[in-house]
């Protein structure tokens, strides 16, 4: 799932207008489609992790730790609507305000999470609590991602115009860069790939069962 988030931070903010210039045209690629659509990117892989930590939390907690935790995400509930407000009234954010008090929401989220499973980690003898960094991909992983956003991101800026042929131009670099991704996170991330042959090897056992 963090890969997932990942790929959608790295490529989706630089491909935005492209994809709504591609289905509308300059009609909306001009107005502040591509901006909230970029900055949809960024929830989405905030989503994923928080998934990932609240998946975990459910899993071994117990019912006054959830009912304890139940009541934090309320104060996580009044703490968005007041940064819905924040954002869309005070600076102007509109529906891109919207987004940016979603991704609060999902941050404060991630960090009671996050407190939860670092205190469950000392609890179980683990000096250091939660080692964070265990879940992250391969550090040569995070760099290629990087330098896929930051390629996409001058491609966008020099190649963009009102001709058809800067999208040609412009996904050619997104498919390179892509590929290029998807080549490290094999090269790197090779359990992710036997974990992934393995669900499907199961599937397809259940089917024939």
């Amino acid at each position: 799932m963090l890969l997932i988030g990942l790929l959608f931070v790295t490529f989706g903010p630089n491909y935005s207008r492209a994809l709504i210039w591609l289905l509308y045209t300059t009609k909306y690629s001009e107005t502040a489609a591509p901006t909230v659509l970029a900055w949809y990117c960024l929830f989405v892989l905030l989503m994923a992790i928080n998934g990932i930590t609240e998946a975990f939390v459910h899993s071994v907690a117990g019912g006054a730790q959830l009912r304890r935790l139940n009541i934090e995400l309320l104060a996580c509930g009044a703490a968005y609507m007041a940064a819905s407000l924040l954002c869309v009234r005070t600076l102007g954010g509109g529906t891109t305000g919207l987004v940016w008090a979603n991704c609060v929401n999902m941050l404060l989220r991630i960090a009671l999470s996050y407190r939860f499973i670092d205190a469950h980690f000392k609890r179980s003898g683990v000096a250091v609590g939660f080692p964070a960094s265990g879940v992250l991909p391969h550090a040569v992983v995070l760099a290629a991602f990087a330098t896929c956003f930051a390629a996409t991101a001058v491609s966008e800026r020099l190649l963009y115009s009102d001709a058809p042929k800067w999208l040609v131009a412009h996904c050619a670099v997104g498919a390179c860069c892509g590929l290029v991704a998807l080549a490290v996170v094999f090269l790197y991330e090779k359990s992710l790939y036997t974990e992934f042959r393995t669900v499907i090897s199961r599937d397809h056992e259940h089917q024939h069962q």
